[in-house]
């Protein structure tokens, strides 16, 4: 069975977080296989439980975010995709570990 948490570190384990900006097709594929439906459940609303359990890591990314947004003016891990030029400052955050972490 999976659980919220087995997504959560399936998301943030060494598999898929390389690939947060640089998707594969073969990645994409292995998601949907091992996550495609969990997530209509999710549609249908059968997962409301995770909603509780969910809340307090999502106010803290998003108060991470906040504060880098506050900072930069921008959500710098976007830049790229977005074809947007980083800063010296911008590059040195997203290498430190701060970037990631909230």
């Amino acid at each position: 069975m999976i659980t919220a948490q087995t997504m959560v570190d399936y998301w943030f384990g060494k598999e898929a977080k390389p690939r947060w900006f640089d998707s594969t097709e073969e990645f994409e594929a292995r998601l949907r296989e091992r996550f495609l439906a969990v997530c209509q459940q999710a549609a249908r609303g059968e997962l409301a439980d995770w909603e509780r359990a969910g809340l307090e890591d999502n106010l803290k990314f998003a108060r991470h975010h906040h504060g880098f947004v506050e900072r930069f003016g921008r959500f710098l891990h976007r830049n790229a995709i977005l074809g947007r030029q980083s800063t010296a400052e911008e590059k040195a955050w997203l290498a430190s570990d701060a970037a990631f972490t909230g």
